[in-house]
């Protein structure tokens, strides 16, 4: 599995499998609207989770890493572990979730799914990942910096790994650079020091609940 074609090939059913958007999906059909209409406007995990619950987001977050993870591994073992074309389909499989044409080429930021192609590739070098992921996430309360810093480590791994001067290196330089920029506000946000925490949005929402809880309460002591 070498000739263009079926890097061609490769490309393109990478690119589709990861177009397939659960978040935008159970927003339709959960809530009758588009999930880049509510809360932080992105069509990711997390912001379902916000939204529209925890069940909900997690199911999210399960078929992006998921997409990833499968695609890329299924690719790199009928290539017979050709690392060129799993990093074909690694960087496909991302562009897929953050530019789906069917949504204006307006998706996600490409966190869930692109751990989960990684994973595809390297189990060991991810889990490590995984665990700064959530670290970075519990000590800052930033996912936007957790995912930055993640996607500036994948990189500097697959140069450890191939060497500067590989596709390899190439190609997740890409997704780096791409996955950098559709962080750009955050990073702003980081630096001017505007950026709001995970916590204080849990809180928020946590918060808001509780009023929700009690309105209804006092509505029934009302009506009764």
């Amino acid at each position: 599995m070498t000739n263009i074609s079926n890097y061609i090939i490769v490309a393109l059913v990478s690119y589709l499998i990861g177009s397939v958007h659960p978040s935008y999906i159970i927003g339709k059909v959960v809530g009758n609207f588009d999930i880049r209409s509510q809360g932080s406007n992105n069509a990711g995990a997390s912001n379902v989770t916000f939204v529209l619950g925890w069940k909900w987001g997690i199911i999210t977050a399960f078929v992006d890493v998921m997409k990833g993870l499968v695609t890329v591994h299924y690719i790199h073992y009928i290539s017979e572990w050709n690392v060129n074309l799993a990093y074909l389909s690694y960087m496909f499989v991302i562009f897929g979730h953050i530019f789906p044409f069917y949504m204006g080429f307006k998706g996600g930021k490409g966190l869930a799914t692109s751990m989960g192609a990684y994973g595809g590739i390297t189990v060991p070098g991810t889990l490590i990942l995984l665990v700064i992921l959530i670290g970075v996430t519990v000590i800052t309360g930033y996912i936007g910096l957790a995912t930055i810093t993640v996607a500036v480590l994948m990189f500097i791994r697959t140069v450890y790994v191939y060497g500067f001067m590989s596709v390899p290196t190439l190609l997740n330089g890409i997704v780096m650079v791409v996955i950098l920029l559709k962080h750009a506000v955050n990073i702003k946000r980081l630096i001017k020091g505007e950026e709001v925490s995970l916590w204080m949005t849990i809180k928020k929402h946590s918060k808001k609940s509780i009023d929700t809880v009690e309105d209804t309460k006092n509505n029934k002591e009302e009506n009764a």
